[in-house]
């Protein structure tokens, strides 16, 4: 587990196992978009692994 927060884009991801799709995770552009994250948002997820919507929110009004 990391201890500290980590700060990720929106649409950043490539394709980290060769070119393909991270299994369970093929849909994540469209879950992106229904939560409303915009390409190249930034998100930070906590140590534990969560993202926090609070922080989500204020990065989707600033950038």
């Amino acid at each position: 587990m990391a201890y500290e927060w980590r700060l990720f884009w929106v649409g950043d991801g490539g394709d980290p196992v060769g070119g393909r799709p991270v299994p369970g995770w093929e849909d994540l552009k469209e879950r992106e978009r229904v939560l409303g994250l915009r390409e190249r948002q930034p998100i930070l997820v906590a140590p534990d692994g969560r993202v926090d919507p609070r922080l989500t929110d204020r990065f989707r009004i600033r950038f």
